[in-house]
């Protein structure tokens, strides 16, 4: 093998690596932007539950609407 054709190669190889890891930052980036609302809306859903309950705890009469547990309109 000479070294044009061990260049060549490792050229290849590089181009090979390149279009891999371009494939694999894709599925990471699509898999964060899929995944990450579903944790902040379960996130969220939570805090307001544990609103609703210290409100609950500590007696207030007027507790917005959005802090109640179930899902209907006020």
């Amino acid at each position: 093998m000479t070294v044009l054709e061990s260049t060549t190669a490792i050229s290849q190889r590089n181009k090979q690596s390149v279009a891999m890891q371009r494939k694999l930052t894709r599925i990471l980036a699509s898999d964060f932007l899929c995944l990450m609302p579903v944790c902040i809306m379960g996130f969220l859903q939570v805090a307001a539950q544990v609103f609703s309950l210290l409100m609950s705890l500590t007696q207030f009469s007027e507790v917005p609407c959005w802090t109640k547990l179930h899902m209907s309109w006020c």
